[in-house]
C-alpha cells in the first residue's frame, strides 16, 4: 500500500516544509497536534483515509477542516501535497479525495510533471 512517503515529490516537501506546516497538515489527517518530533515520520508512514467517500466518516472529516482550517492554511497543505489550490471548498473536496486515494494523487502529480 503506497503512503504519502512513497511519493518523491510529497516526500521531499515533508521533509523540507517549516515545522508550523507540518503540524497543520498532521492535525488536519489525524486530528491533534502530538507534541513529540515525530510528526514528519507519521506523516510519510500516511497510507491515506480509510472511509468510503460517500460515507458519514468522510463528510465528518470535511466538516472538521471546514471548522478547524482557514482558506491559507488550507493553502500550505495543498502546496504540500502537490494539489492545485482554490476555493476552500475546492481545496477540501480535494485535500480529502486525494488523501483518500492516494493512488489517484500520484497520478495526478505525475501528469503534472507532463
Amino acid at each position: 500500500m503506497a503512503t504519502l512517503g512513497d511519493i518523491d515529490k510529497i516526500n521531499k516537501n515533508i521533509t523540507s516544509a517549516p515545522a508550523k506546516a507540518i503540524q497543520t497538515l498532521h492535525k488536519l489527517i489525524f486530528e491533534d497536534i502530538p507534541k513529540d518530533r515525530k510528526n514528519r515520520k507519521r506523516l510519510k508512514e500516511f497510507a491515506g483515509f480509510t472511509f468510503e467517500l460517500d460515507s458519514k466518516d468522510f463528510k465528518l472529516k470535511k466538516e472538521f477542516i471546514n471548522n478547524s482550517f482557514t482558506e491559507a492554511e488550507l493553502g500550505t497543505i495543498c502546496s504540500i501535497l502537490c494539489i492545485n489550490d482554490g476555493t476552500k471548498e475546492v481545496m477540501i473536496d480535494d485535500v480529502c479525495n486525494y488523501l483518500s486515494n492516494l493512488g489517484n494523487l500520484l497520478i495526478k502529480i505525475e501528469q503534472d510533471e507532463e
